[in-house]
């Protein structure tokens, strides 16, 4: 056991932050919650140029109900004051991070997540990344 009565784990696959936690049908009141805290309007004259970038990230497992992706992604960026942030889903400042398993919702902003994302077994060895295809004459 560890300090503070932990069981050790041999394998850890992957840690997923998560700052708040609801039932799955109440996705939008956690996702106002969530958006209010960490996306604040900014007042017309303090904006800068870019405005400041986000994106939402979603996964589903095990869902209790089968939500469409690109709905909850709209669903929560609605939700993000349009005049104070810029979505960008390429290299975003920060990320709005929502999984939804087992019936529960989860939710987190995470700042740099996209840096990292690259180093997910799901990215390494994607097709884009290696380039055009060439053949060898035998």
């Amino acid at each position: 056991m560890g300090a503070a009565g932990w069981t050790k784990t041999q394998h850890t696959q992957r840690i997923i932050p998560v700052e708040r936690l609801a039932p799955e049908a109440d996705l939008d009141a956690l996702a106002k919650k969530l958006v209010d805290e960490h996306f604040p309007e900014i007042p017309p004259g303090e904006r800068k140029d870019p405005l400041p970038s986000f994106r939402v990230h979603y996964e589903e497992h095990s869902a209790a109900m089968h939500l469409h992706a690109t709905d909850v992604m709209r669903r929560v960026a609605d939700f993000v004051p349009k005049d104070s942030y810029r979505v960008d889903l390429e290299s975003p400042e920060r990320t709005i991070l929502v999984v939804v398993a087992g019936g529960s919702a989860m939710m987190s902003v995470v700042k740099g997540y996209g840096m990292t994302e690259k180093y997910h077994h799901f990215h390494i060895h994607s097709a884009a990344d290696l380039g055009p295809f060439s053949t060898v004459s035998a």
